[in-house]
């Protein structure tokens, strides 16, 4: 075998590169393209964000530890709210209820008040594994119903 049927080291073609007054080509990177991509991506995500509102900022009072005042005219209305087999169970004051007919539940015991019931405390209880939904359905029906003061309470 000759020497020309073996290829050659990296070493010998630079030298014959060098020898022949050839520099080996630098590698360069075009940044066109790169610098192009990146400024439609940010085109696209500027363009195609929707800015919401905040999910979850209800209009509600949350309880504060030591703040003790005169007790209230009405005695407050407690609103347990369960669920079990994929249904929402409702109690309004100790009775059951169609998470449906809360808002209507509400009314009457505004009504049966003579209007005074809207300046009653309204605790939301929701157990745990309650779906965040049938909470705010119930929230919804007692902020329609005209109350405002309503709380939530874990216990």
């Amino acid at each position: 075998m000759t020497d020309d049927q073996f290829p050659k080291a990296d070493d010998e073609v630079l030298r014959e590169k060098k020898k022949r007054g050839k520099r080996p080509a630098e590698m360069e990177i075009n940044m066109t393209p790169l610098i192009d991509v990146l400024f439609m991506l940010m085109l696209f995500f500027l363009l195609g964000t929707r800015f919401a509102a905040s999910e979850g900022a209800l209009a509600s009072k949350m309880p504060q530890l030591g703040t003790g005042g005169p007790a209230p005219a009405q005695p407050p209305i407690n609103i347990n709210i369960a669920e079990s087999g994929g249904s929402p169970q409702v109690m309004v004051n100790s009775r059951p209820t169609e998470i449906k007919e809360v808002y209507r539940a509400m009314k009457d015991i505004r009504d049966a008040s003579g209007g005074t019931a809207q300046a009653s405390k309204v605790f939301i209880k929701p157990e745990k594994n309650v779906s965040w939904n049938y909470v705010l359905q119930v929230y919804n029906s007692v902020k329609r119903a005209g109350f405002e003061e309503v709380n939530w309470s874990g216990k």
